[in-house]
């Protein structure tokens, strides 16, 4: 009976199985910024649904919601808006590298009255992932594109005007012999710049640097190497600040991290030592993330802590260096709970601070909201986006046109009906993995057993285009969630098992 019931689940109702995939890693908290005494948290999805850019702001002591942003509709196209974010009290920037079919844009706003409004969107032409990653320094914004040119990257600087207008006044390309996706870290600083090329398992970071002249183009300034061989991750993060430039190396020593300091001499860059966390951990990835205010500079170890997460804050002495530390972690504020990876981005402003933890909600994400100055910050509010869905498809069956399906790609294939994981009782963040299914001999009735990563979902399915969610059976109760569930009837048991799970044992 299975056998049959199958056939009809996966020809007619796959729409269980296919619901949960677009809700991982949506990738809020990635990027984050500060501007206006506000907080932002930049929410990009994973390729399904367009991006969102959350901001906050405190009112009475306490951080709210004040405001969404977002490039198009709540279901459209995948746009990648939010997966970069730069502001100051006056100007946001938020890049949308997928937008434009791959092409991407940024969106340029200004903050009127309080309210942040559109005034234009950068495009240059022959671009590719634009807006991948933005910097602001003044009236000046590096922006990235590192798809451009085959893959050999490119970044593009533009101006803002009296009138507010943005232009781009000049281009910055690979140099020669570079790596791939130049242009995937950047950072602005007054008029000097680093701009780092990809990272990968056989391709090793470099990181360039450049001087913009009086006319807003960019020359050469040598390359920012730690040693002759490149630390594993190095240039995954970069920041500047004064004559200061600082290189994340998150992968170094077993993944411990590290982050390698330069100092500017007499229009030269060079070598000026290393950063390395005090209490030293492997898989800590000290170096994910770098950000400083002035008196403080921030650098996120997502991994330490056993997965948790840190954020070690070095107090800068005004000379380009530091005269103490300290660690911030999750543990620090109530209910972060564990494994949140607190630090893979940060953002500092006046007073106040956004750290990234990319593990909240099964990697859905979250965002730590601090206040403080120098050595004494406070976790104040951790905040996550929403459960973002696909709407539900139910009363009959919707054929495939020009290739689509309610933001879904189709050929040959029409829809029964479709129930996103909100709706078969799967939480922010929740994967789904199987299917599987039965009839039930009595009755003739015909059921969908869909494994999540947190537990397993029951569904009728004997009306194909009004299918009926009956009840969640949760994961055993100490075991960890996980992306490998697999469940199989006999007769008429359900049995049940999940990999990697830890004391799950088998569900009958």
């Amino acid at each position: 009976m299975a056998s049959h019931l199958m056939r009809r689940v996966l020809g007619a109702v796959a729409l269980v199985a296919l619901c949960a995939a677009p809700l991982w890693g949506q990738g809020y908290g990635g990027p984050v910024a500060t501007g206006n005494g506000q907080l932002m948290v930049g929410e990009s999805s994973n390729g399904n649904l367009p991006g969102i850019v959350y901001l906050y702001g405190s009112e009475g002591g306490t951080w709210v919601e004040t405001g969404r942003l977002m490039m198009g509709d709540e279901v459209g196209p995948p746009d990648g808006y939010g997966r970069a974010l730069a502001a100051n009290d006056e100007v946001l920037l938020v890049g949308a590298p997928s937008a434009s079919e791959g092409q991407g844009i940024v969106i340029a706003y200004e903050n009127r009255g309080g309210t942040w409004t559109e005034v234009g969107r950068l495009s240059p032409e022959g671009a590719a992932g634009f807006g991948a990653r933005v910097s602001m320094s003044g009236d000046v914004a590096l922006i990235s594109a590192p798809n451009s040119a085959d893959g050999a990257g490119a970044a593009y600087a533009f101006r803002r005007g009296a009138d507010g207008a943005w232009s781009q006044v000049s281009s910055v390309t690979a140099p020669d012999g570079a790596g791939l996706g130049f242009g995937q870290a950047l950072v602005l600083d007054g008029d000097h710049a680093l701009i780092a090329t990809a990272v990968g398992r056989n391709q090793p970071g470099e990181v360039y640097a450049f001087t913009m002249n009086a006319t807003g183009g960019f020359e050469s300034a040598g390359r920012l190497d730690a040693s002759e061989t490149a630390p594993v991750g190095y240039g995954s993060a970069v920041d500047l600040s004064g004559g200061t430039a600082l290189v994340g190396a998150p992968g170094v020593a077993d993944r411990t991290g590290a982050v390698y300091v330069f100092r500017m001499d007499e229009g030269e860059w060079s070598p000026a030592g290393s950063l390395t966390p005090f209490h030293a951990q492997r898989r800590a990835q000290f170096g994910a993330a770098i950000g400083h205010d002035g008196e403080s500079t921030w650098i996120g170890a997502p991994g330490d802590n056993g997965g948790a997460g840190a954020v070690y804050n070095y107090q800068m002495d005004g000379n380009g260096g530091w005269s103490g530390v300290s660690k911030l972690t999750a543990e620090d504020a109530p209910g972060f709970g564990s494994s949140v990876a607190l630090g893979g981005s940060v953002a500092m402003g006046s007073g106040v601070a956004v750290v990234g933890a990319g593990n909240v909600d099964s990697r859905a994400g979250g965002a730590v909201l601090m206040a403080g100055a120098g050595s004494d910050w406070s976790a104040e509010a951790l905040v996550k986006g929403d459960h973002r869905n696909f709407p539900a498809m139910m009363g009959e069956e919707i054929e495939c046109s020009d290739g689509e399906i309610g933001g879904f790609e189709c050929s040959n294939v029409n829809v029964a009906s479709f129930l996103p994981i909100s709706a078969i009782g799967g939480a922010r963040g929740t994967m789904v993995n199987d299917i599987w299914g039965w009839t039930d001999p009595v009755t003739a009735r015909e059921y969908a057993i869909v494994g999540r990563s947190d537990g397993t979902s029951f569904v009728d399915v004997t009306d194909p285009y009004n299918p009926r969610y009956l009840g969640n059976l949760p994961m055993t109760e100490g075991s960890r969630a996980s992306v490998w569930r697999d469940m199989k009837v006999y007769e008429d048991h359900a049995y049940i098992v999940a990999d990697a799970a830890g004391a799950h044992g088998m569900q009958v």
